[in-house]
């Protein structure tokens, strides 16, 4: 990725290279690995009866404060198609990330929290080569690109491991990607 995703924005621009980067990513990795790796016994639920009222709160508390850092004024003045390419973008994105880091992690881990720590690890280690990517920029330069996927995957790391499941992680993951990707997909691309 570290060759491929400034060789891609550079060839197809910001955007289509972003995306197409992104594309690759969630085929060539995200998928074989949930389908592969993540199966087992940890179920992808979203109860509101018997999950930790924390991780309920937690899960939907993440998105808001996402959507307040990365500006939501950013979801009144995009346009139509920016939202709908963004907002796709962040449907796809959360479960399959969730899917491929925390459930296989968990699935494969034996309850081992330094094995999770290491899916934890490469999952903010992956987010470095998108740093490259020419004609694109993060709010919050680099600290905000790798230290959130960190912070937020170490979050969603612990509701993992608290309810065995990742169907809230899946739900908070998406809502912040949402509330990141608008704004990112209306103001983050100089081509």
């Amino acid at each position: 990725m570290s060759v491929l995703v400034p060789v891609a924005t550079h060839g197809f621009g910001p955007m289509a290279g972003y995306l197409a980067v992104m594309f690759l990513y969630w085929t060539g990795f995200c998928v074989p690995v949930a389908i592969f790796l993540g199966d087992g016994p940890h179920l992808v639920r979203v109860r509101l009866d018997r999950s930790p009222r924390w991780i309920v709160f937690v899960s939907l508390l993440l998105p808001l404060l996402v959507l307040i850092a990365a500006g939501s004024s950013a979801w009144t003045q995009a346009p139509r198609r920016i939202v709908a390419v963004a907002l796709g973008a962040a449907l796809i994105n959360g479960p399959l990330e969730e899917l491929a880091w925390r459930r296989a992690y968990r699935a494969n881990s034996g309850e081992r929290l330094p094995f999770e720590l290491l899916g934890l690890g490469l999952f903010t280690l992956w987010h470095v080569p998108l740093y490259f990517a020419e004609g694109v920029t993060f709010d919050y330069g680099a600290v905000g690109l790798i230290g959130s996927p960190l912070a937020l995957g170490a979050v969603w790391m612990t509701m993992t491991r608290r309810s065995d499941s990742v169907g809230w992680p899946v739900v908070s993951h998406t809502l912040v990607n949402a509330a990141a990707f608008v704004p990112f997909f209306t103001g983050g691309f100089s081509g």
